[in-house]
């Protein structure tokens, strides 16, 4: 009955405080899932290849991970065609570590939301000084 009632309440999201420590942890078990799944996503954005199943993921987790640890040109070469040569091998490193930390199988071993949007700024500022630095090569090249 005390249910029944908070569904017609004022705030039908009302939390009981015996509830609220599951509730926080249910909060950061789906943010973490997210991150899983986001994870997911940037790993197909870099290589141009979905990953139909688990074994599919573990293996590409696996290539990246040597490639990132041993051969930034092993990893230029592991990225989708259609961007190479279109952004700096510092920036690709970040967001394939990045990738690689958000599908870690352990959820805690998971970045949160605020580590995944400061890496991927950085990124982003290092994919920006490279892209200028790469226009202004161009400019002083064909003025010469």
């Amino acid at each position: 009955p005390a249910r029944m009632a908070r569904l017609f309440s004022e705030n039908p999201f009302a939390v009981q405080e015996e509830n609220d420590h599951y509730s926080a942890q249910s909060a950061e078990q789906g943010d973490k899932d997210d991150i899983y799944q986001f994870g997911q996503i940037l790993l197909e954005v870099i290589t141009g290849k979905p990953t139909a199943s688990q074994s599919e993921l573990e293996s590409l987790r696996a290539q990246l991970s040597e490639a990132l640890a041993e051969d930034p040109d092993m990893l230029k070469d592991m990225a989708d065609p259609t961007i190479r040569g279109t952004f700096a091998v510092d920036s690709l490193s970040k967001v394939t570590e990045v990738a690689l930390n958000c599908t870690a199988g352990d959820p805690s071993d998971r970045p949160s939301v605020d580590d995944v949007l400061w890496n991927l700024q950085y990124s982003m500022q290092v994919q920006d000084g490279w892209a200028s630095s790469e226009s202004l090569s161009l400019s002083v090249k064909s003025q010469a």
